[in-house]
């Protein structure tokens, strides 16, 4: 090109410059100076399209001018030409970015830098009241909280800053771009108790921490009306807490051990499957995240198991204890929050009767510092079926007596059959008494086994 100045603003490039010989001496813009004063501003190289067979991109010179001194003001490239000149963009967003977006043409890209983010720690003790305001910039220059972005706080839109969360857990703030910019960018901070703190959980709750953390005390507060004496509950706390003689008078706790069909041909044969508990004694530990079975024998009010210098365990969604018998397997997990049963996702769980139901219709909730079975077929394929078989407990019971907590589905017709103190003979006779004879025995919808 001739000698004397030469402005470029507001272009764009989206062809692709090749070469089926040796010559490779070129640039995107301009491709020799010749002693012109060059000026771009504003634009964009954005190479497309296919290289036919026996051709090649260019790319051994600069990106918009070959040879001089241009001046290249606001100008950008989503791949270079031999030589970076201007600054990089990109035409996907990157992922968990909040970027620029300027549009050529028809083109929109996404520049670089991406907007830093301060502000924002991994960790904070609750016991400082944190205050978190965010800042986000764009090459320095600090963006505007409702025009440039907004926020959401675990789901929840936020109004304004700073915030404030004042409960113990694990939150998620997400700033996502608005007006001139674009995409998101998430971080997860923790309310943490300090090691001085003592924590109380109630079923009310929901744990969400990621770490373990220590405190002074932790304690899980149960209150127990007189419907739910004498029936099974599950147990799953993030702590771990050492049975007691006080405990043991209220209460029977009993640790999972095995899944299997019923080897006893007494209890009948049929595709019936046990869940077999030991009987746990003073001094026995039951181990925070993991589950376990307990029985109030007493009503009780705002019952407390404390722990002294107490681990909380780091929220895990791993199975807790997985069992087999010859074509299913058996998943046991802990529930920190309200767990719903649907039909992709069902589950067994303890219900208000004490015993194993089956959740599958999006109607059952089961609270926090629970237990929930999952059962998912070997084969694969269709695993309803897995649930249409009959579930149960069989455990040490008090002298030589053995009890099978078996299935419920919370019937009118089963709470009668709790409510009825006689025993029967599983063909349905009544008796006058406690059964004497060896035998398996009907009390209170439960299955017994007297040895």
């Amino acid at each position: 090109m001739p000698s004397g100045t030469l402005n470029i603003d507001g272009c764009s490039y989206t062809g692709r410059l090749l070469t089926n010989n040796s010559t490779n001496n070129c640039s995107g813009f301009v491709g020799w100076f010749n002693n012109t004063t060059v000026s771009i501003t504003n634009s964009l190289y954005a190479p497309s399209g296919s290289i036919p067979s026996g051709w090649s991109a260019i790319n051994h010179e600069n990106t918009f001018v070959r040879g001089g001194s241009p001046t290249i003001t606001n100008c950008y490239f989503t791949e270079t030409l031999g030589n970076a000149q201007g600054a990089q963009a990109y035409t996907v967003l990157p992922d968990n970015e909040i970027c620029k977006v300027l549009t050529f043409s028809s083109i929109t890209v996404y520049l670089t830098p991406v907007c830093a983010v301060s502000g924002v720690e991994d960790s904070y003790f609750l016991s400082v009241n944190p205050s978190i305001t965010p800042v986000v910039t764009f090459n320095e220059n600090a963006l505007n909280f409702g025009t440039d972005y907004t926020a959401t706080l675990d789901g929840e839109n936020v109004a304004s800053f700073p915030v404030s969360p004042d409960e113990m857990g694990t939150y998620t703030l997400i700033l996502t771009g608005a007006g001139d910019y674009a995409g998101a960018k998430t971080f997860e901070f923790m309310l943490l108790p300090a090691p001085n703190e003592d924590i109380i959980f109630t079923d009310a709750n929901t744990y969400t921490l990621k770490t373990d953390v220590n405190v002074a005390s932790a304690t899980y507060t149960k209150s127990i009306g007189e419907e739910r004496v004498d029936k099974h509950q599950a147990w799953f706390v993030p702590f771990d807490y050492t049975i007691t003689e006080d405990d043991l008078e209220k209460f029977t706790f009993y640790k999972i051990d095995m899944i299997a069909h019923s080897p006893d041909p007494s209890q009948e044969t049929s595709d019936d499957i046990w869940v077999f508990v030991k009987r746990m004694a003073d001094g026995d530990v039951l181990h925070g995240n993991m589950p376990y079975v307990y029985k109030p024998k007493q009503a009780v009010d705002n019952y407390q198991f404390t722990t002294q210098n107490a681990v909380l365990k780091a929220k895990t969604d791993v199975a807790r204890i997985t069992m087999m018998t010859a074509e299913e397997t058996y998943t046991l997990y802990g529930t920190y929050e309200p767990t719903t049963a649907t039909a992709e996702d069902p589950f067994y769980y303890m219900n208000t009767s004490g015993s194993l139901s089956l959740g599958n219709n999006g109607t059952v909730s089961v609270g926090a510092f629970r237990w929930i079975m999952r059962v998912e077929s070997k084969f694969g394929g269709n695993t309803t079926a897995s649930y249409a078989l009959r579930r149960a407990f069989i455990y040490d019971g008090d002298g030589d007596m053995t009890g099978v907590m078996g299935v419920s589905y919370e019937s009118s017709d089963q709470d009668q059959a709790n409510d009825d103190n006689y025993w029967y003979t599983l063909d349905g006779r009544r008796l006058s008494d406690v059964p004497s004879q060896p035998g398996v025995y009907i009390h209170k919808g439960i299955k017994w086994v007297i040895r």
